[in-house]
């Protein structure tokens, strides 16, 4: 599977928003629809199966920072931030393993999960129900 590089609109289960604002980090461009985790310094940055990231939620409004600094949150003309949904339930893709309602879901990128164990094991969520073929819909409030 591919990372996303431009948005994606994600079919997504109903429910209540829960957003959030995070600053993104330095040369990078977040689309809306992607995976998102944080580094060490709390930056926002694409979701990737690497040490040290957190996952987040799924970006509902993206930024393109590139050539940009590292990010801040606030109501000045230098504002570089991303909302990021931390509820409900998303359709992603699945790269690998055979998903089951309940069974965690692991980060790959900005676009695809795992139903197998990864290198990082980054939680993104559970398994709730099939979505479109190679897809299913994840839990993901149930990582926070």
């Amino acid at each position: 599977m591919a990372a996303i590089t431009t948005p994606k609109q994600r079919r997504m289960g109903l429910h209540t928003f829960r957003k959030i604002g995070l600053p993104v980090k330095a040369d990078t461009n977040i689309p809306a629809g992607a995976l998102v985790v944080t580094d060490a310094n709390a930056l926002a940055e694409n979701g990737t199966d690497n040490p040290a990231k957190t996952f987040q939620g799924v970006c509902t409004q993206g930024y393109d920072n590139r050539g940009g600094a590292d990010g801040v949150v606030g109501d000045t003309a230098s504002d570089r931030h991303i909302e990021v949904d931390r509820n409900g339930q998303w359709e992603i893709t699945v790269s690998a393993g055979q998903p089951e309602p309940g069974a965690s879901a692991y980060l790959v990128d900005n676009d695809t999960v795992s139903a197998s164990a990864t290198a990082n094991n980054i939680l993104v969520g559970t398994f709730a129900q099939p979505g479109r073929p190679g897809s299913w819909y994840i839990d993901i409030q149930s990582s926070f």
